[in-house]
């Protein structure tokens, strides 16, 4: 079997779901005056002077949709925008929703027009999204990009500087500055670079702001950053872009918060689909139970797991449901149960099985001391992936092989990885299957 490449990565499984950072943020109600005023055009410090006309930035933030059908929300609702005070298409960025809120949206205006982007993903009520929006002239294509959860779900072909702010821009936070389009959720760590972050620093900053930030946010290109964590809008940078509540923006924590999610996937292993998650805190966590539904909408209810109560340290779950025999698209989510009975559910995740049914993974000897034989039956394609994963969804090594109708091979871990409980994902064409390892 000849391998085609090998990379030691950190970054974040496709599918996974985070939660995000604890501390306070900003929540806003969709009235009239639920939004963060920062400013406009040559007042603001070092966005003015840095990303009017520049070639390179980024925007990063968290945002979690609370609902859609509160009074008050209008299509395209706003979370970060920077635009004309009077024409709601006549400024410098957007990052919002799509026109019927069912997308996330990146929209930039350079010298040369205004063009967008939007996610695959449909953000769900209730769950943390991290984007990052990033622009980077220097690129002769794909220089406009959209990342969901530290993964890169669009790009864009635009030229041109970014466009000079005129003195009736104005940068908010929670609505279009043309007094719509208003959100209603929550918004944290908003961060703004003169530069264009590289993947891995997505991956960092939404992981561990400070890592990307520097302790003090004194990094170079950083222009604001905004945690809301002293329960108001200031900017943490030197260059002190404060903001102005305009209301009724409010500031709360949820660390008290039950459970904090760091990974939820779904996968097939030898057949059957794999329900897995992690946490990194547990506060009163009676149980989890297990729901499937066959349509994303009616949901039944075939495991209950016993929590952990209360930790503060990462706890893997797992289920396989031996009991599903469709063919096809099949939908799983997991809801929390605190010791009072109040519940938090998460959102639905997908699988269809129809690639799998007849493909066997094997992965031996299990427990190991780090030397893995791998055998997969039933591929279609040329290539076959296969990453190692961590309990918290983490890709910690990534290689690439080439493969026929059969495939094997000998992974030799021991010099690289510590011990501990591992995931094996191989990925040939759309078979994904995965199977838990441990490292003595």
């Amino acid at each position: 079997m000849k391998k085609i490449y090998i990379t030691l990565i950190l970054a974040i499984t496709l599918s996974a779901t985070f939660a995000q950072h604890s501390g306070q943020q900003a929540i806003f109600d969709a009235t009239a005056t639920s939004y963060i005023d920062y400013g406009k055009g040559v007042d603001l410090k070092g966005y003015y002077t840095e990303i009017s006309n520049g070639t390179a930035m980024t925007i990063t933030l968290w945002m979690k949709w609370d609902k859609k059908s509160v009074a008050g929300v209008g299509t395209w609702a706003n979370f970060f925008t920077l635009t004309d005070t009077t024409k709601v298409d006549d400024g410098v960025f957007w990052v919002q929703h799509s026109q019927y809120n069912d997308k996330i949206e990146f929209a930039l205006t350079t010298s040369t027009g205004r063009q967008f982007i939007q996610s695959n993903t449909n953000p769900q009520e209730g769950v943390w999204y991290h984007i990052t929006c990033v622009f980077d002239a220097s690129l002769a294509s794909k220089n406009m990009k959209l990342y969901i959860n530290g993964i890169e779900e669009a790009t864009r072909n635009t030229t041109g500087n970014i466009r000079v702010f005129e003195s009736k821009t104005k940068l908010n936070v929670g609505r279009c500055p043309a007094k719509f389009r208003n959100f209603n959720g929550m918004i944290d760590e908003i961060s703004v670079w003169s530069k264009a972050l590289t993947q891995a620093e997505v991956v960092k900053i939404m992981n561990n702001p400070e890592s990307v930030t520097q302790l003090d946010y004194k990094a170079p290109k950083l222009i604001g950053y905004y945690n809301f964590d002293n329960g108001t809008a200031n900017d943490l940078t030197p260059t002190g872009n404060n903001g102005t509540n305009a209301g009724t923006v409010t500031f709360t924590n949820i660390s008290s918060l039950p459970v904090e999610l760091v990974n939820f996937d779904v996968a097939m292993t030898n057949g059957k689909p794999l329900i897995q998650w992690a946490t990194a805190t547990e506060t009163n966590n009676n149980f989890f139970t297990v729901e499937r539904s066959f349509d994303g909408v009616s949901a039944e209810a075939i495991a209950t797991i016993d929590g952990a109560g209360n930790s503060n340290s990462i706890i893997s779950y797992d289920f396989i449901d031996q009991n599903s025999s469709k063919v096809g698209v099949i939908y799983y989510r997991i809801k929390q149960t605190d010791y009072d009975g109040t519940t938090e559910t998460f959102a639905w995740k997908a699988i269809n099985t129809t690639s799998t049914q007849t493909s066997l993974l094997k992965a031996y000897p299990n427990p190991s001391t780090g030397i893995i034989n791998l055998s997969l039956t039933g591929t279609t394609s040329l290539q076959t992936t296969v990453n190692i994963l961590d309990i918290t969804g983490r890709l910690v090594m990534n290689q690439q092989f080439e493969s026929s109708d059969y495939f094997s091979t000998t992974l030799d871990l021991s010099s690289t990885l510590p011990a501990g409980l591992y995931y094996i994902e191989v990925i040939n064409n759309n078979q994904r299957l995965i199977e838990k390892i441990i490292l003595k």
